[in-house]
């Protein structure tokens, strides 16, 4: 994308964290910590299948641009529910209208 960058890292390895930063970007440990990074406009979600829903959530309240590698969820209803909690965000944003 243009214009875009790497602000921060997020893996539950600081090992791990480190290495995918490049030396360039914030590295955490804790999504939530990411996720109040005034850096981060966009998060790409790429975790176990299981933290997904979740993580999706904490993103759109946040309100962070999410991409999320596929599958969103395990279960249909998982993936219904956080897709409602970004299509309650995005209602909210005065820029959707």
């Amino acid at each position: 994308l243009d214009g875009a960058h790497l602000a921060a890292v997020m893996d539950a390895s600081p090992e791990a964290a480190q290495r995918a930063a490049f030396g360039r970007a914030a590295v955490f440990v804790d999504a939530g910590e990411l996720l109040e990074h005034p850096g981060v406009d966009a998060v790409l979600i790429a975790s176990p299948t299981t933290l997904h829903a979740e993580q999706i959530k904490q993103a759109a309240r946040a309100g962070k641009a999410i991409f999320c590698e596929k599958p969103v969820a395990i279960n249909l209803k998982e993936t219904r529910d956080a897709l409602a909690v970004v299509s309650d965000f995005v209602a909210q944003e005065p820029s959707a209208h």
